[in-house]
């Protein structure tokens, strides 16, 4: 039988339990619950699960004796803990500002610790311990993009003031190495001193964390640490919002200190380029364009009026989606969620797309490999004719770079 020791968890979130089990006012801004309504997808409900593997006699004096929890019970609270796409809404709504997050994060932790997780997140685990990324590609493949999309600049392991982290989307998905082709390429138009890791860039270590794997993670991000402070680079850039939050939030923590660069996502580094005039504004894409935020970036990052401005010096007709910013509506990529249910995924991008279609949208921007993949796929299952693209690759075409 199953029981979480109260150690597992800090005083706050052992109150937070308490206090989330008895609410549902995040329900209906909840992606997953709006597309299931199944009472334990809802964060109370998921909770109340959770709750009932903690062992609470000696952490309250009103708490009773456990009681044997089910194999069924137990196996329904890990789906719906993994059920998830880890999206920050619900904090973002709660009333009660519960770290929900880092809730979730705690218990991937503590199942994937007494290896409970699903088997398919298991078999990804694996993956990720020996190829160092969550495709099984070999390392060789992370510069194939190069040859692949025709750079012809592209330096790799050089001494550089700035370090293009390509990411293992961008690097190994078809669909998005355009994404670090464009990129590339504005790096080299502003005559940028940078350089890529290439096959010595490993996987951030944010699906470890996904998974719960912490060990793995610490590994992962000590080895980056290390490979990019040998080029002396002062900063990283990177395209993927995973990338940058675990660079620059989650990797201190993981090696023990501070590391010596600074961690930007591209749209800062673009909008820089903009203000410094580095970057020519070229020209402009008349039809009706939107941009959809990325979870990461938006609410769990606080970026969102970067790209904004970015989008107005190469749109004529930007509009806003319905929910956006700290707001933004989850398009359904994260949280390791296609490997669990890829189908509630695609039905929560689809509800996106809806939301473009409804105003009338011909282009959705994003700041998101993840986001782009899953946008896509829901696109063409709705045969809709909406064109989704990087913020980056929408910059490089109206400069005339691709």
């Amino acid at each position: 039988m199953l029981r979480i020791p109260p150690n597992k968890l800090t005083k706050l979130q052992l109150v937070e339990l308490d206090t989330c089990s008895r609410c549902a006012h995040c329900a209906e801004y909840c992606p997953i619950y709006v597309e299931r309504h199944r009472p334990e997808l809802v964060p109370g409900g998921r909770v109340a699960l959770l709750s009932k593997l903690v062992e609470k006699k000696n952490v309250w004096p009103w708490a009773s004796a456990p009681k044997a929890v089910k194999p069924e019970e137990l196996e329904k609270s890990v789906n719906s803990l993994y059920t998830c796409s880890l999206c920050g809404r619900c904090l973002e709504v709660c009333p009660f500002s519960i770290q929900t997050p880092e809730l979730w994060e705690t218990f991937r932790t503590i199942i994937y610790d007494v290896d409970r997780p699903l088997q398919a997140l298991k078999l990804l685990g694996k993956t990720i311990v020996e190829k160092k990324n969550p495709y099984g590609a070999d390392s060789e493949l992370r510069t194939f993009w190069i040859e692949r999309r025709g750079l012809k600049e592209a330096p790799i392991m050089k001494k550089a003031n700035v370090v293009y982290f390509t990411g293992c989307t961008s690097a190994l998905k078809s669909q998005t190495q355009s994404i670090a082709y464009a990129t590339s390429l504005i790096l080299n138009h502003v005559k940028e001193d940078w350089t890529l890791l290439g096959d010595k860039e490993w996987c951030c270590g944010s699906p470890s964390i996904m998974l719960g794997d912490r060990n793995e993670a610490t590994g992962l991000a000590k080895h980056n640490v290390e490979i990019i402070e040998s080029t002396g680079a002062i900063k990283v850039v990177t395209g993927c919002p995973s990338c940058y939050r675990m660079l620059k939030f989650k990797y201190p923590q993981f090696i023990g200190r501070t590391p010596k660069f600074e961690v930007i996502h591209t749209v800062e580094l673009v909008h820089q380029y903009l203000r410094q005039g580095r970057l020519a504004k070229g020209g402009k894409i008349e039809g009706i364009t939107a941009y959809h935020d990325p979870c990461e970036l938006a609410r769990l990052s606080v970026i969102f009026k970067e790209p904004r401005e970015i989008l107005k010096s190469f749109t004529n007709k930007l509009v806003e989606l319905p929910e956006n910013k700290m707001d933004t509506r989850c398009c359904g990529g994260g949280g390791l969620l296609q490997a669990v249910d890829n189908d509630l995924r695609i039905k929560i991008a689809q509800s996106r797309i809806k939301q473009a279609k409804g105003i009338k949208t011909e282009f959705l921007a994003s700041a998101c490999p993840a986001c782009k993949l899953t946008l896509i796929d829901a696109a063409k299952s709705m045969n809709s004719n909406i064109k989704v693209l990087d913020i980056t690759e929408l910059i490089a075409q109206k400069i005339g770079l691709m």
